[in-house]
Protein backbone atom coordinates (compact mmCIF):
# COMPACT_ATOMS: atom_id res chain seq x y z
CA UNK A 1 0.00 0.00 0.00
CA UNK A 2 1.85 3.67 -0.94
CA UNK A 3 1.27 6.34 1.97
CA UNK A 4 1.15 9.63 0.11
CA UNK A 5 0.89 13.25 1.52
CA UNK A 6 0.48 16.64 0.68
CA UNK A 7 1.59 19.09 3.86
CA UNK A 8 0.23 22.83 2.23
CA UNK A 9 1.24 26.42 3.56
CA UNK A 10 0.72 29.15 0.77
CA UNK A 11 1.61 32.33 3.13
CA UNK A 12 1.00 34.87 0.35
CA UNK A 13 4.18 36.66 1.41
CA UNK A 14 6.88 37.98 3.57
CA UNK A 15 4.87 39.55 5.64
CA UNK A 16 1.70 37.25 6.25
CA UNK A 17 3.86 33.80 6.06
CA UNK A 18 3.57 33.36 10.09
CA UNK A 19 6.16 31.38 11.87
CA UNK A 20 3.55 29.33 12.70
CA UNK A 21 2.23 27.75 9.52
CA UNK A 22 5.92 26.20 9.49
CA UNK A 23 5.01 24.85 12.94
CA UNK A 24 1.81 23.67 11.92
CA UNK A 25 3.68 21.32 8.72
CA UNK A 26 6.20 20.52 10.52
CA UNK A 27 4.34 18.86 13.88
CA UNK A 28 2.01 17.00 10.37
CA UNK A 29 5.11 15.85 9.14
CA UNK A 30 6.96 14.33 12.13
CA UNK A 31 3.26 12.84 12.68
CA UNK A 32 3.45 11.07 9.59
CA UNK A 33 6.54 10.01 9.62
CA UNK A 34 7.55 9.17 13.04
CA UNK A 35 3.73 7.83 13.96
CA UNK A 36 1.92 7.04 10.43
CA UNK A 37 5.51 5.26 8.28
CA UNK A 38 5.02 7.94 5.64
CA UNK A 39 8.24 8.13 3.69
CA UNK A 40 10.32 11.10 3.16
CA UNK A 41 10.07 10.93 -0.32
CA UNK A 42 6.13 10.57 -0.33
CA UNK A 43 5.58 13.30 1.62
CA UNK A 44 4.88 16.57 -0.40
CA UNK A 45 6.00 20.27 1.34
CA UNK A 46 4.27 23.42 -0.24
CA UNK A 47 5.87 26.08 1.64
CA UNK A 48 5.77 29.95 0.72
CA UNK A 49 8.12 30.81 -2.09
CA UNK A 50 10.03 27.26 -1.00
CA UNK A 51 12.94 28.89 0.12
CA UNK A 52 12.76 29.21 3.45
CA UNK A 53 13.72 25.58 4.85
CA UNK A 54 13.15 23.76 8.40
CA UNK A 55 16.63 24.18 10.06
CA UNK A 56 18.20 21.19 10.85
CA UNK A 57 16.37 18.98 8.25
CA UNK A 58 17.37 17.73 5.01
CA UNK A 59 13.08 18.61 4.20
CA UNK A 60 12.91 19.21 0.42
CA UNK A 61 10.00 22.30 0.46
CA UNK A 62 8.20 23.69 -3.20
CA UNK A 63 7.02 26.65 -3.83
CA UNK A 64 3.44 26.83 -3.09
CA UNK A 65 2.54 28.23 -6.84
CA UNK A 66 -1.12 26.89 -8.55
CA UNK A 67 0.62 24.94 -11.16
CA UNK A 68 2.94 23.12 -8.96
CA UNK A 69 0.21 22.21 -6.18
CA UNK A 70 -2.44 21.05 -9.17
CA UNK A 71 0.76 18.96 -10.90
CA UNK A 72 0.97 17.09 -7.45
CA UNK A 73 -2.20 16.54 -7.13
CA UNK A 74 -2.10 14.61 -10.88
CA UNK A 75 0.21 12.81 -10.37
CA UNK A 76 -1.65 11.58 -6.73
CA UNK A 77 -4.46 10.33 -9.46
CA UNK A 78 -2.47 8.59 -11.59
CA UNK A 79 0.37 7.62 -8.86
CA UNK A 80 -3.05 5.94 -6.39
CA UNK A 81 -5.11 3.06 -6.36
CA UNK A 82 -8.03 2.58 -4.24
CA UNK A 83 -6.02 0.53 -1.70
CA UNK A 84 -3.75 3.41 -1.08
CA UNK A 85 -3.74 6.14 1.03
CA UNK A 86 -3.65 9.78 0.32
CA UNK A 87 -3.21 12.87 3.51
CA UNK A 88 -3.56 16.46 2.75
CA UNK A 89 -2.90 18.86 5.39
CA UNK A 90 -3.43 22.61 4.95
CA UNK A 91 -2.09 25.54 7.60
CA UNK A 92 -2.01 29.02 6.43
CA UNK A 93 -4.64 31.76 4.96
CA UNK A 94 -8.07 30.78 3.60
CA UNK A 95 -10.86 33.64 2.19
CA UNK A 96 -14.13 33.34 1.15
CA UNK A 97 -13.78 34.09 -2.53
CA UNK A 98 -15.99 31.96 -5.00
CA UNK A 99 -17.26 30.02 -2.08
CA UNK A 100 -13.85 29.59 0.02
CA UNK A 101 -10.64 29.13 -1.38
CA UNK A 102 -6.77 28.27 0.01
CA UNK A 103 -4.42 31.01 -0.40
CA UNK A 104 -0.81 30.06 -2.14
CA UNK A 105 2.23 32.25 -2.32
CA UNK A 106 1.68 35.84 -4.17
CA UNK A 107 -1.94 36.28 -5.67
CA UNK A 108 -2.47 32.70 -6.21
CA UNK A 109 -4.98 30.86 -5.00
CA UNK A 110 -7.39 27.91 -5.63
CA UNK A 111 -10.88 27.40 -4.77
CA UNK A 112 -12.30 24.70 -2.39
CA UNK A 113 -14.40 23.59 -5.70
CA UNK A 114 -11.54 22.88 -7.45
CA UNK A 115 -9.67 21.20 -5.31
CA UNK A 116 -12.84 19.02 -4.37
CA UNK A 117 -12.95 18.13 -7.79
CA UNK A 118 -8.96 17.61 -7.99
CA UNK A 119 -9.51 14.95 -4.84
CA UNK A 120 -12.34 13.41 -6.61
CA UNK A 121 -10.36 12.13 -8.49
CA UNK A 122 -8.03 10.70 -6.68
CA UNK A 123 -8.84 6.75 -6.28
CA UNK A 124 -7.05 6.33 -2.69
CA UNK A 125 -8.79 6.71 0.66
CA UNK A 126 -8.17 10.38 1.54
CA UNK A 127 -7.50 12.21 5.10
CA UNK A 128 -8.27 15.75 4.61
CA UNK A 129 -7.00 17.88 7.56
CA UNK A 130 -8.19 22.00 7.07
CA UNK A 131 -6.61 24.54 9.51
CA UNK A 132 -7.25 27.90 6.92
CA UNK A 133 -9.93 30.41 7.62
CA UNK A 134 -13.20 29.15 6.16
CA UNK A 135 -11.79 25.65 5.48
CA UNK A 136 -15.18 24.62 6.90
CA UNK A 137 -16.82 25.43 2.93
CA UNK A 138 -15.09 22.41 1.67
CA UNK A 139 -17.75 20.75 3.28
CA UNK A 140 -20.27 21.45 1.10
CA UNK A 141 -18.98 19.12 -2.00
CA UNK A 142 -19.05 15.33 -1.75
CA UNK A 143 -15.58 13.94 -1.79
CA UNK A 144 -15.48 10.30 -2.72
CA UNK A 145 -13.58 7.66 -0.08
CA UNK A 146 -12.72 10.40 2.16
CA UNK A 147 -12.73 11.95 5.93
CA UNK A 148 -12.33 15.21 5.96
CA UNK A 149 -11.92 17.37 9.12
CA UNK A 150 -11.73 21.11 9.14
CA UNK A 151 -10.72 24.01 12.02
CA UNK A 152 -14.06 25.58 11.75
CA UNK A 153 -17.99 25.99 10.31
CA UNK A 154 -18.88 27.19 7.27
CA UNK A 155 -18.32 30.73 6.26
CA UNK A 156 -15.93 31.21 9.25
CA UNK A 157 -12.77 32.18 9.82
CA UNK A 158 -10.12 30.36 12.47
CA UNK A 159 -8.32 31.23 14.97
CA UNK A 160 -4.91 31.05 16.93
CA UNK A 161 -4.21 32.39 20.31
CA UNK A 162 -0.59 30.41 20.54
CA UNK A 163 2.26 31.61 19.40
CA UNK A 164 3.46 28.85 17.12
CA UNK A 165 0.56 26.80 16.19
CA UNK A 166 -2.88 26.91 15.12
CA UNK A 167 -5.56 26.32 17.64
CA UNK A 168 -7.39 22.98 15.85
CA UNK A 169 -4.09 21.78 14.01
CA UNK A 170 -2.38 21.80 17.21
CA UNK A 171 -4.49 19.98 19.34
CA UNK A 172 -5.32 17.02 16.26
CA UNK A 173 -1.81 16.46 15.35
CA UNK A 174 -0.44 16.43 19.15
CA UNK A 175 -3.30 13.79 20.18
CA UNK A 176 -1.75 11.38 17.59
CA UNK A 177 1.82 11.86 18.98
CA UNK A 178 0.91 11.74 22.15
CA UNK A 179 2.34 14.77 23.50
CA UNK A 180 2.44 18.47 23.05
CA UNK A 181 5.51 19.54 21.05
CA UNK A 182 6.15 22.76 22.76
CA UNK A 183 5.59 21.61 26.18
CA UNK A 184 6.24 17.78 26.28
CA UNK A 185 3.39 17.56 28.40
CA UNK A 186 2.35 13.71 27.60
CA UNK A 187 -1.55 13.17 26.44
CA UNK A 188 -1.86 9.85 28.01
CA UNK A 189 -4.82 8.67 25.90
CA UNK A 190 -3.33 9.70 22.58
CA UNK A 191 -3.02 7.16 19.59
CA UNK A 192 -3.04 7.11 15.88
CA UNK A 193 -7.24 7.48 15.74
CA UNK A 194 -8.77 10.26 13.87
CA UNK A 195 -11.70 10.24 15.28
CA UNK A 196 -10.63 10.21 18.76
CA UNK A 197 -7.97 13.07 17.57
CA UNK A 198 -11.05 15.17 16.35
CA UNK A 199 -13.21 14.82 19.12
CA UNK A 200 -10.06 15.69 21.89
CA UNK A 201 -9.05 18.71 19.89
CA UNK A 202 -12.54 20.31 19.39
CA UNK A 203 -13.24 19.80 23.16
CA UNK A 204 -9.62 21.31 23.74
CA UNK A 205 -9.88 23.99 21.19
CA UNK A 206 -10.10 27.58 23.23
CA UNK A 207 -12.75 29.37 21.38
CA UNK A 208 -15.19 26.32 20.90
CA UNK A 209 -18.22 26.13 23.00
CA UNK A 210 -17.63 22.67 24.29
CA UNK A 211 -14.30 23.30 26.04
CA UNK A 212 -15.59 24.47 29.84
CA UNK A 213 -12.57 26.42 29.84
CA UNK A 214 -13.36 28.26 26.67
CA UNK A 215 -12.08 31.95 25.98
CA UNK A 216 -15.16 34.55 25.62
CA UNK A 217 -14.24 36.59 23.52
CA UNK A 218 -16.50 39.94 21.87
CA UNK A 219 -15.92 41.38 18.84
CA UNK A 220 -18.50 43.89 17.33
CA UNK A 221 -20.72 42.91 19.89
CA UNK A 222 -20.68 39.07 19.04
CA UNK A 223 -18.91 36.06 20.85
CA UNK A 224 -16.01 34.15 18.77
CA UNK A 225 -16.30 30.73 18.49
CA UNK A 226 -14.18 28.12 16.71
CA UNK A 227 -16.65 24.70 15.93
CA UNK A 228 -14.05 21.95 14.56
CA UNK A 229 -16.14 19.53 12.30
CA UNK A 230 -15.88 16.47 10.38
CA UNK A 231 -17.59 14.25 7.61
CA UNK A 232 -16.60 11.14 6.47
CA UNK A 233 -17.74 8.30 3.92
CA UNK A 234 -15.52 5.69 5.60
CA UNK A 235 -16.30 2.99 7.30
CA UNK A 236 -16.12 2.55 10.95
CA UNK A 237 -14.86 4.88 13.98
CA UNK A 238 -11.20 3.97 13.92
CA UNK A 239 -9.62 5.61 11.04
CA UNK A 240 -5.86 5.85 10.87
CA UNK A 241 -2.79 7.22 8.69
Amino acid sequence: MKKCAILLSGGISFSYNYARYKEDLYLAYNVLKNIADFTDENIFLFYGNGTEGFEGTEIILHAAYKNQLLKCLEDMENKLVEDDEFVLVVSNHGGDEEGGSICLWGNEYVTLRDLSEYLNKIKAKKIVVLGQCFSGNILKYDISNSCIFTANEQNKPSYSFRENYDEFVYHFFSYILGMYPDTENRIPQGKNNLIEAYQYAKKQDVLCPDNERRKIIIIDGNEITEIPQMKSNLEGLSVEF
